[in-house]
């Protein structure tokens, strides 16, 4: 069971319960919500033994529905029955808090009381799509906060070089000299284009979309202009597709150089990765990173959403990796340079497999 406290809430199935259903019920009738909430939880929802995690189903769902106002009958009768017979509770029991386990009883104690009081009126959420945070050919540059406490812009360690074909890169050592650390400097990102995807595989005409950026060859102690930055590149991403939940099954890998960001990445705030950002225009800039992107065998796809932070990481991880082997990263400034190559996905897939049994064998051992 994933829980991480006693609240409704607290548990992975629950937290999931609560935001599917904030992000479907905006969107459709109750009857089609509810038909769509029960086909993505099937396997908790037509359990027939109800274990914690079936229960969570049935009570975030309740609680959830009821507080907007759409709370139907039928659902009501099933959740509180499963209250009265305390369904779920042996979980917490098994795990030994006798205090954990009067908590969670006062917690349903009071769903039960909840759910047996006048609903209020209907009160959805919002409908929110996302929508391109920046157009094409703006500039964010921003400074990364200073927090000797935080992990955010430091890098200490490299990647697990073992997917290139080249053995001096795959041997390249794990380890930094010494800590790499772009705190308080300042980065450019410039937004290439817009992605739409589909919202959710259940309504299909619904797409949202994100802007999509690159990430300059630049960390500075002083903001940078636009001239420093035409002089500058832009920086790969390793990037990998993985077929199945458990990450270990990879369809294809290869090169990209495009990302999408996370809206509050450029919030700058109290409990920010970054001091502040501002932008520039030039849709040139834009124009120059395709023209040299189109001239290379590199993919297109977007990989994968990020914070500032993290985008940052996953651009100078290869470049400091690159470093450390004496190898140069294609910035898109040279025609004639490329990345090095990556290991087929069979043979990715193979050393994954055989380090996966690796720390499997080293835990049974302890």
């Amino acid at each position: 069971m994933g829980a991480w406290g006693t609240g409704i809430y607290s548990n992975d199935t629950a937290e999931d319960v609560r935001d599917f259903c904030g992000m479907i019920f905006p969107f459709t009738s109750v009857s089609e919500g509810n038909r769509i909430v029960f086909e993505e939880f099937a396997e908790v929802a037509d359990a027939e033994v109800i274990d914690d995690d079936a229960a969570s189903f049935w009570y975030a769902l309740s609680d959830w529905q009821w507080k907007r106002g759409i709370l139907s009958s039928e659902i009501r009768e099933k959740t509180l029955k499963l209250l009265d017979e305390h369904a779920g509770i042996s979980d917490w029991e098994e795990m030994g808090n006798p205090s954990d386990v009067k908590r969670r009883l006062a917690v349903l104690e009071q769903l039960k009381n909840r759910l047996n009081s006048p609903m209020p009126p209907v009160n959805l959420p919002k409908k929110r799509l996302a929508k391109p945070k920046h157009k094409v050919g703006q500039i964010v540059i921003f400074r990364a906060h200073i927090n000797d406490e935080s992990e955010f812009w430091k890098m200490k360690y490299l990647n697990d070089p073992f997917m290139y074909q080249d053995d001096k890169l795959a041997g390249t050592a794990a380890e930094l000299p010494s800590e790499w650390n772009a705190q308080g400097k300042y980065m450019a990102i410039l937004c290439v284009g817009s992605e739409k995807t589909p919202y959710s595989k259940y309504l299909p005409d619904l797409y949202e979309e994100n802007s999509v950026y690159a990430f300059y060859d630049l960390v500075s102690d002083c903001p940078p202009d636009i001239e420093t930055l035409r002089r500058c590149g832009f920086l790969p991403i390793r990037y990998f597709e993985w077929k199945d939940f458990n990450r270990n099954i990879i369809d294809y890998v290869g090169w990209t150089y495009r990302f999408t960001l996370a809206l509050e990445s450029f919030r700058a705030s109290k409990n920010s990765d970054i001091d502040g950002s501002f932008t520039i225009n030039d849709e040139s800039e834009a124009q120059r990173f395709w023209r040299g992107l189109e001239r290379k065998n590199y993919l297109n796809d977007v990989d994968g959403y990020f914070n500032l932070a993290g985008a940052f990481l996953s651009c100078f991880d290869a470049k400091k990796l690159f470093e450390a082997a004496g190898v140069r990263p294609d910035t898109l400034l040279d025609d004639n340079m490329e990345n090095p190559r990556l290991k087929e996905p069979e043979e990715i897939n193979k050393l994954i497999r055989q380090r996966h049994e690796i720390r499997l064998s080293s835990y049974e051992e302890k």
